[in-house]
């Protein structure tokens, strides 16, 4: 509806006050609509209200319909937003493999994943004991990355943030 093209267009022209309150005027007009508090959760994402996005999604997982596909897609990539910001890296992770579930044709889960999994190792103290424990995560980053390039070289440019952290 009208929220998610003006949030589209936001996402182009970043800082258009007005595409963002039209985006959000859409998404409260409608009362009780799973995917419209979803959206309501993704413009608080976009000023930056972490509390206030969590509430929404927090709200919209405990509405008696359920969203669309691409809402609950949506409400997956969310949440795990909100959990990347607060470092709550497997969390994210979790997120990342809910939404690869949900549609597994889409590439896109698996770069966030292997940039989570870069983030939370670059963010270890690694000692001797340490490194042979994380051993298997290192493996299972590289074997991510080798899938990844594997597939269908379009995706390549979304792997690219995981492949800077990771390095």
């Amino acid at each position: 509806g009208l929220g998610v093209i003006s949030m589209r267009e936001y996402d182009k022209k970043p800082g258009n006050a007005a595409l963002l309150k039209q985006a959000k005027d859409a998404f409260t007009a409608v009362e009780g609509n799973t995917d419209a508090k979803i959206g309501l959760g993704h413009y608080y994402l976009r000023t930056g209200d972490l509390t206030g996005a969590e509430k929404a999604f927090n709200e919209a997982e405990k509405m008696d319909r359920p969203p669309s596909l691409d809402g609950l897609l949506d409400l997956y990539i969310g949440q795990g937003h909100i959990a990347l910001k607060r470092k709550e890296y497997n969390k994210a992770r979790e997120c990342a493999e809910r939404t690869r579930f949900v549609n597994p044709s889409n590439e896109r889960p698996l770069a966030n994943i292997a940039y989570l999994q870069a983030k939370r190792l670059r963010e270890l103290e690694l000692t001797r004991e340490k490194f042979i424990v994380e051993g298997d995560q290192l493996r299972a980053f590289k074997d991510l990355v080798h899938q990844m390039w594997s597939a269908d070289p379009d995706n390549r440019p979304f792997f690219k943030g995981a492949l800077i952290e990771f390095v």
